[in-house]
């Protein structure tokens, strides 16, 4: 799993620590925005999940207990105890595992956009989403978003 590094130095150990973790198709670059906004505050982590990002691809195609468990042996290989965990999309399903099975190790959690609607589970579907939801995000993360589509394409080896 690959962290983006903290945006601030040495900071003081007594500040809680934030972990922001991204949804399906996007990377940590989606949360930077908001890892900006925590600095000042917290220890805070933006995270890719394994196959996205910058971070390797796994070996197969992980589920949402195989991301989750790859995020809780992260903060075991940075040494988090427990952290504030903050999910957007798909990221909500992957931190809510760890805090039902593990709830010493997570002190908060935050829940952020919608997951998957039973409904709309085909392609078409999704992609259509995807093209109504796109508009209500800041024009500066479209960007942000293609590259990491780009990032998770089957093309990526």
């Amino acid at each position: 799993m690959y962290a983006r590094p903290r945006l601030r130095e040495k900071e003081p150990e007594e500040r809680p620590a934030v972990i922001l973790v991204h949804g399906l198709i996007v990377s940590s670059r989606y949360m930077v925005p908001t890892l900006r906004q925590l600095v000042p505050r917290h220890r805070a982590y933006a995270a890719d999940l394994p196959g996205f990002g910058k971070s390797a691809n796994p070996s197969r195609v992980l589920n949402v207990s195989g991301l989750s468990g790859a995020l809780a042996a992260w903060m075991g290989a940075v040494g988090l105890k427990s952290a504030v965990l903050v999910g957007n999309s798909l990221g909500r399903q992957i931190i809510v595992d760890p805090a039902t099975r593990d709830p010493e190790r997570v002190e908060r959690t935050a829940l952020q956009g919608p997951t998957m609607d039973p409904q709309g589970r085909s392609v078409l579907r999704q992609i259509a989403r995807f093209l109504l939801n796109v508009t209500r995000e800041p024009l500066y993360l479209n960007p942000i978003m293609l590259l990491d589509a780009l990032d998770a394409s089957l093309l990526r080896g």
